[in-house]
């Protein structure tokens, strides 16, 4: 993904309008290409960008999983690719994002990092089963032509199904009415 530029030097360049429509911009584009990455739950280890996977994170990545009753942090590019597709996979989960403000809300540093903050409801096959709200912290990889990458995921989670969902990818099961 390679969403318009954020980084200082083009901060003195953009009027603050402008600058704050790149950014909504950049996050809309964003969550239109995640979501359905990740819903189709399709992972390959290659680097296609069109499969979900580790190549879109950082390798030093974190996840944060967040609910009313419980917490969950995963550390790395492949168990958290792991751990969202385990939510798509086997939990069967599906986010619905709101793609337009205010389900999307962003924010960039003086240093670069992209905060984005998406809004939705969380569906179980056909049936809406809670909400959630999702921020991203993105930075531009220099190994990788500065496209954008995710260096780190804050997911919290408000669902009303007490279905068992394995949320940890180790097979570990914990009921949704702990979330």
């Amino acid at each position: 993904m390679q969403p318009a530029n954020c980084g200082p030097a083009q901060v003195g360049q953009l009027t603050n309008n402008d600058f704050q429509g790149q950014l909504v911009a950049m996050a809309e584009r964003f969550v239109v290409w995640f979501y359905p990455l990740l819903n189709n739950g399709h992972v390959c280890n290659t680097n296609a960008e069109d499969n979900f996977g580790p190549h879109h994170f950082f390798r030093d990545c974190q996840l944060k999983i967040i609910s009313p009753h419980y917490e969950q942090i995963v550390e790395g590019d492949m168990k958290v690719s792991e751990t969202l597709l385990t939510l798509i996979g086997e939990s069967q989960l599906y986010f619905n994002p709101f793609n337009a403000q205010p389900g999307i809300k962003c924010h960039c540093d003086s240093h670069g990092l992209a905060l984005i903050l998406v809004a939705g409801v969380v569906h179980k096959g056909e049936d809406p089963v809670g909400t959630f709200e999702q921020k991203f912290g993105l930075i531009q990889d220099p190994s990788a032509d500065n496209k954008w990458k995710i260096k780190f995921s804050e997911l919290q989670l408000c669902v009303k199904d007490p279905n068992l969902i394995p949320i940890n990818g180790t097979g570990e099961e914990l009921a949704l009415e702990h979330l």
